[in-house]
């Protein structure tokens, strides 16, 4: 997964474009990145949904849902 481009948003937030990659197939889209600076650090963190069919993962499956939920979170010292 890799960041193409950021764009500023109010209080903080960010609006990413992403490139990610799975099973060789790179596609784009967008989620909101948060940023909250706290005690001499800097956290952030993004949410987004993805379809596992996109980027073919996994056949017709029953127990195997469609939409993959993602959330991503890191923190740095400031």
């Amino acid at each position: 997964m890799e960041s193409v481009r950021i764009e500023p948003e109010q209080a903080g937030n960010f609006q990413v474009t992403w490139d990610l990659t799975i099973k060789g197939l790179t596609l784009r889209f967008k989620s909101l990145l948060h940023r909250e600076l706290k005690a001499g650090q800097t956290r952030l963190w993004t949410d987004f949904k993805i379809d596992r069919r996109q980027w073919k993962v996994g056949g017709n499956s029953l127990t195997m849902g469609d939409i993959v939920s993602v959330h991503l979170e890191a923190l740095f010292a400031n």
